[in-house]
């Protein structure tokens, strides 16, 4: 067993409404704040209600909405050069996770003058003179608590992790309404791209007791979730417990690590822009399928927290009852249950498999997978 070291440097706010509060925490670094996020925020009013909580402590704003599904590591310069021209002293990413990784790494390169190539490569190890703070919108960020985060090579279209600054993010402030940008159907998604994430953490190489802990308890809550939002899409409380969730998995992902589900996701999401959320959600039952020899045990616990009664079974056989409840649940949701539905040709995703297989999560999964087997895995999921 290694040896488990935290470190949280980080402030964590939670809670339906806790977005108020955005203006004492901005304003406690600075007085002028560059916000990086979407337009899908912009037309829901979240970025009007945080600009005017920020108003009201005389907290200068200027907002970059255009990170689209689609941005890759070629469009941030653009983004830095606004951030340096607004003299920003806080940079405020509100948003998914393509648009938190964005922000995190402008925070970076916006100030002292850094190079934007030095902080892509990791190369940058001191504080920015710039704070940092972030308000996900859908429920996660599987990269919340570390230092670094994950963007789309806008060369080779591969996925990259940044390695960060120790410290880059100064507060987090997790809002369950914020997710209310998010159709039912689009909230189910996440939220099983989340529950991948976080049997992923409870199956890895690296997990242990504390993100176990963690892990089985987050399981639980989007268990509950999802099936509430196949019953009351709009209930708030859904939203709430998935938020949890959320918040639990990335603290056991600051210690463990995805696997090659997650890898696979976004090598996916990167080449072809189809959304994270949705081939997570294809993966998951054939992840877990994968799984099944290795962990057993926990693969059972996992049935057990998403309402299987699996008390009796065996291990082996009770392992195989967690694919099946989310085979149902996706069924439910009436969401997508093949890659092939997502306008994608297998011939093209062998070289998927050989991108996804090279990343460092895929060597967290429990037991060592080539890149032959992810595209057996692909195979199976197509």
């Amino acid at each position: 067993m290694s040896d488990l070291v935290l470190r949280f440097p980080h402030q964590v706010y939670f809670g339906p409404d806790v977005i108020n509060r955005i203006g004492q925490i901005v304003s406690a670094y600075g007085d002028r704040c560059f916000i990086v996020t979407e337009s899908v925020l912009r037309e829901s009013g979240a970025i009007d209600q945080i600009e005017n909580i920020l108003d009201r402590r005389s907290v200068g704003t200027i907002i970059h909405d255009e990170i689209g599904p689609g941005a890759t590591t070629a469009g941030i310069e653009k983004v830095v050069a606004l951030a340096r021209a607004s003299h920003a002293q806080v940079v405020l990413g509100v948003g998914g996770m393509r648009v938190l990784a964005t922000a995190r790494v402008v925070s970076v390169a916006a100030g002292d003058g850094t190079a934007l190539g030095d902080v892509l490569s990791g190369r940058v190890t001191k504080p920015s003179s710039i704070v940092y703070i972030e308000a996900p919108s859908s429920y996660r960020n599987h990269s919340m608590l570390r230092d670094e985060c994950i963007l789309t090579d806008g060369v080779t279209r591969q996925p990259v992790t940044v390695r960060l600054p120790d410290g880059t993010t100064r507060a987090i402030v997790v809002d369950p309404n914020l997710t209310l940008s998010m159709s039912p159907k689009y909230a189910a998604a996440a939220m099983l791209d989340t529950l991948l994430a976080a049997i992923e953490g409870y199956v890895s190489s690296r997990s242990s007791f504390f993100s176990d802990t963690l892990l089985h308890e987050a399981i639980t809550h989007l268990g509950g979730a999802l099936k509430g939002i196949t019953e009351m899409p709009n209930e708030p409380r859904h939203r709430i417990r998935a938020s949890q969730a959320g918040l639990l998995t990335a603290m056991a992902l600051s210690t463990s690590s995805q696997g090659v589900g997650g890898a696979l996701a976004y090598t996916i999401n990167s080449r072809y822009t189809v959304p994270k959320s949705w081939i997570a959600t294809v993966l998951l039952p054939h992840v877990m399928d994968t799984t099944v020899l290795a962990r057993p045990d926990k693969l059972k616990r996992v049935a057990h927290a998403l309402g299987e009664e699996v008390r009796e079974l065996k291990p082996a056989d009770a392992a195989y009852q967690a694919s099946e409840a989310v085979r149902r649940i996706i069924g439910m949701l009436e969401l997508p249950g093949r890659l092939r539905d997502m306008d994608l040709a297998i011939d093209e995703l062998v070289d998927v498999a050989d991108l996804a297989a090279s990343l460092d999560m895929s060597a967290s999964a429990p037991t060592p997978h080539t890149a032959s087997d992810l595209y057996d895995l692909i195979k199976l999921a197509f």
